[in-house]
């Protein structure tokens, strides 16, 4: 299946003082790396840039498809990529989990066309949404997953932890 990863990383970061958040390391590599990485058996790649990140990421424009959005605000900037990106299916991803996987792909070429879908990790979402194509129901999609999304600084502390973990053999945990 043709899908296409669109990685959302156009925001402020504000709770972390507002910084390029894709760009702050854990395990010796950018946050969006580990987002990137999972992905590399799409289609084709796209990341949603705003005024607050096109400076710090503008290299990675070398390699994949750039969009540039507003920075309004996520359901804003969302809104926009998807007003944008006709092609289908779609698979949406925030640029600062650490833990994905290939099962991420996976899951996003297993799904029926019917609905769109919401990706849940031990219940809690994960800001991942997978848009097929065809169908305007909305449902929630458990994939078992533990990973870490990162949108303060002692959640940057414990991807490190967990990531530590994962490197050495241990299973990501995330709490």
């Amino acid at each position: 299946m043709r899908i296409v990863a669109v990685v959302m990383a156009g925001g402020r970061a504000e709770r972390m003082g507002g910084v390029v958040k894709p760009l702050l390391r854990v395990c010796g590599k950018p946050l969006i790396e580990h987002v990137l990485g999972p992905l590399e058996g799409a289609w084709r790649i796209i990341l949603a840039l705003s005024r607050y990140t096109v400076e710090g990421l503008r290299g990675y424009c070398r390699r994949y498809n750039c969009i540039y959005t507003s920075g309004a605000g996520y359901p804003w900037d969302l809104g926009e990529v998807l007003s944008s990106i006709l092609y289908r299916p779609l698979i949406i991803v925030p640029a600062d989990i650490v833990g994905l996987g290939p099962w991420l792909l996976k899951l996003a070429e297993d799904v029926g066309d019917r609905s769109i879908y919401t990706v849940k990790c031990g219940g809690r979402p994960l800001g991942v949404s997978i848009i097929p194509g065809r169908g305007w129901d909305w449902e929630d999609l458990e994939a078992g997953c533990r990973v870490v999304n990162v949108n303060t600084w002692e959640d940057l502390e414990r991807a490190e932890q967990a990531c530590r973990g994962y490197m050495e053999g241990t299973r990501l945990r995330a709490s």
